[in-house]
């Protein structure tokens, strides 16, 4: 803006919160003028862990914008900005719904017992941007962007919800990606119509580390469960001689005792894991030795695209829109799957999660190498009716893609690459403003369809000790109805009423689930209704203004609708819809410079669960699930100048 103003605006509320959020908008003279925002976020976690200092969830964000604008001429205008991100939070926290869990028939009691090693959340990213626009002459305008981002990522989490060491598996996420993107857009003032077109390139160089944690203990209680399920003994691990003297005495044909197990040490395991190709297992002298498997992953991707939208005034009632657009994209992939960490003390373990793919042995000796390119004409069209001075109806089509690629995990996607998405959207909609505009009203009916939707789930193959997340290919529909409200009840009151009703039917591909069952028929048909209600009041004081806003919104859950989604039996919050009450009021001053207010959030206190995460249930039992956030409330105390 070509003024001087600002603002600081502190939040404070339970769970220790502290938000500080200032601006200040600067016209250094008449033709530069700066801006800069910084918030920083500080909070404690919801709930205690009983293994670990740092609680899970707690937060500590810092962001920064800093842009400056030039007008270099009467005609052109040029924007710089440098934005940051700093996030340094412990990892969310996974409710364990075990028997060994702090809570298991509980996720709300307010205590996780978690023990990741690390247990963090961290991401820097900075970038640069710069917009030149420039007013070729009444009619023509053009617009240039040039933009660079780099970030860097990691996120450790507990993936069983207990602290038993023998049933310990953490997984991470390490990024670093740099992301270039250019575009460059021209903008044509018609009699009647008016149209844009323009052209984009982008390229991305990242880097992916995926990293899995665990040790000795709870891999061969991995192994123990998978050789349960194909022998049909109750094994709960090998390592009891007992078990193990069972096993070796069936695999033999001659007699063994415990106590031969014990006297021999490792032998019998050596022996088992000779006659076990490919299934690693390891005796009881490597307890307490930790045992991680990595994935490394570089990916370059290119997109190239031109495209082009005219919208054309047919009269004063109608108009017509067309566009266009075709995409472009290069991407190559590499893979590298190396052996486990215990290799440095037993050399020749095989990997127990991230085993190799037969055929695909070159990302475990070496690294394995794909490329491959997609691209897709898009569209739209757009028929617009003004009915009146208040109110117009409109009929859309149109068609969207987004590219195909390749699994990080799954080095057999580097010969069949994951299906490009493509939707098509119907769409009819009327809006207008009634009762001498005291009433709005929108409505919009729509239908799409989305063809090879990428969709993550966890899968455990045959002869696989663990599962593991994949991508897998559906196809889906979606029929919806979408309804807003508003009523300006009195000059100082409005009602505000938001409401969409969606079915939703979807098929994927057969896949393995995270119990080692084949899912063939993987189709689903839900329905959800989600409505939100807004009441905003600011009633005439003698001094200064007071502002009051509640808002209720209501989440359907149909998660139980689901088919492809192993489901417990009677958790609390499993399945319950989600209903959230959230209050603010607000005084401000007359001259507006100092404002005091109060906050809620999630009044009711709504107690809801995420999905169970099922990624160590096969192998250790230990499924868990996340919570949505509490009942918070606080203050907040804002100066302008």
């Amino acid at each position: 803006a070509d003024f001087n103003e600002g603002f600081v605006r502190a939040r404070l509320g339970d769970y220790n919160l502290w938000r500080i959020e200032a601006m200040g908008n600067m016209a250094v003279n008449d033709n530069f003028f700066l801006r800069g925002n910084i918030l920083t976020n500080n909070q404690d976690g919801y709930v205690k862990n009983t293994e670990l200092n740092r609680d899970p969830g707690s937060a500590e964000n810092v962001s920064a914008r800093v842009a400056g604008l030039w007008t270099l001429s009467d005609a052109t205008q040029l924007q710089l900005s440098w934005d940051y991100d700093k996030v340094d939070n412990v990892s969310r926290a996974a409710h364990g719904i075990s028997e060994w869990a702090a809570c298991p028939d509980d996720p709300f009691c307010g205590k996780v017992s978690n023990d990741a090693y690390g247990n963090k959340e961290e991401r820097d990213m900075s970038a640069v941007t710069g917009k030149l626009f420039h007013d070729h002459n009444e009619r023509l305008s053009s617009k240039l962007i040039l933009s660079y981002r780099a970030y860097e990522t990691t996120n450790v989490e507990d993936m069983d919800g207990t602290a038993e060491f023998d049933r310990h598996l953490d997984t991470d996420n390490i990024e670093d990606s740099d992301i270039f993107y250019s575009e460059l857009q021209f903008n044509f003032e018609g009699d009647n119509y008016f149209l844009v077109f323009g052209a984009n390139y982008s390229a991305e160089d990242t880097y992916q580390e995926i990293p899995l944690y665990t040790n000795a203990d709870s891999a061969m209680r991995a192994v123990t469960s998978e050789l349960a399920n194909e022998t049909g003994f109750p094994f709960d691990h090998i390592w009891n001689p007992n078990e193990m003297a069972l096993l070796m005495t069936v695999l033999t044909g001659q007699p063994i005792s415990p106590g031969d197990v014990e006297a021999t040490g490792n032998f019998f395991y050596d022996l088992l894991d000779a006659e076990l190709q490919g299934v690693p297992v390891v005796g009881p002298g490597f307890a307490g030795q930790r045992w991680s498997e990595y994935y490394y992953n570089t990916g370059d991707f290119k997109n190239y695209g031109v495209y082009g939208d005219i919208d054309f005034q047919v009269n004063d009632k109608w108009n017509v829109i067309f566009g266009l657009r075709y995409s472009w994209d290069d991407k190559s992939f590499t893979w590298q799957n190396p052996p486990n960490t215990l290799n440095a003390i037993r050399p020749g373990t095989a990997n127990l999660v991230f085993t190799p793919v037969p055929g695909y042995e070159e990302a475990v000796t070496g690294t394995l190498r794909a490329s491959d390119s997609w691209s897709d004409l898009t569209g739209r069209a757009v028929v617009r009716y003004q009915i009146n001075d208040v109110a117009q109806t409109f009929l859309s089509y149109s068609t969207g893609y987004k590219s195909g690629g390749f699994d990080s995990l799954e080095p057999s996607t580097s010969d069949n690459p994951l299906d490009p998405e493509e939707s098509t959207n119907y769409e009819w909609g009327i809006k207008g403003d009634f009762f001498n505009r005291r009433l709005i009203t929108e409505l919009a009916v729509y239908y799409m369809e989305l063809d090879g939707r990428q969709r993550s789930v966890y899968s455990k193959p045959p002869g696989q000790a663990n599962a593991t997340p994949i991508l897998i290919n559906g196809d889906q529909e979606f029929t919806g109805v979408e309804i807003v409200l508003n009523w300006l009840i009195t000059d100082t009151m409005n009602l505000g009423f938001l409401t969409t009703w969606r079915d939703e039917e979807s098929t994927w591909e057969p896949f393995y689930d995270a119990q080692g069952e084949l899912v063939v028929d993987a189709s689903s048909d839900t329905a959800d209704t989600d409505y939100t209600f807004t009441f905003d009041w600011s009633p005439q004081i003698s001094k200064g203004r007071l502002d009051l806003r509640a808002e209720y919104i209501f989440y359907e859950n149909s998660i139980l609708d689901d088919p492809t989604i192993i489901h417990p039996e009677g958790l609390k919050g499993y399945g319950e819809d989600r209903k959230l009450l959230n209050a603010r009021a607000a005084w401000s001053t007359d001259d507006g410079k100092w404002t005091f207010g109060i906050w809620g959030k999630n009044l009711l206190d709504n107690e809801v669960t995420s999905g169970v995460d099922n990624l160590t249930l096969a192998s250790f039992g230990t499924p868990f699930v996340r919570i949505e956030p509490p009942r918070t409330y606080g203050i907040e105390v804002a100066y302008s100048f």
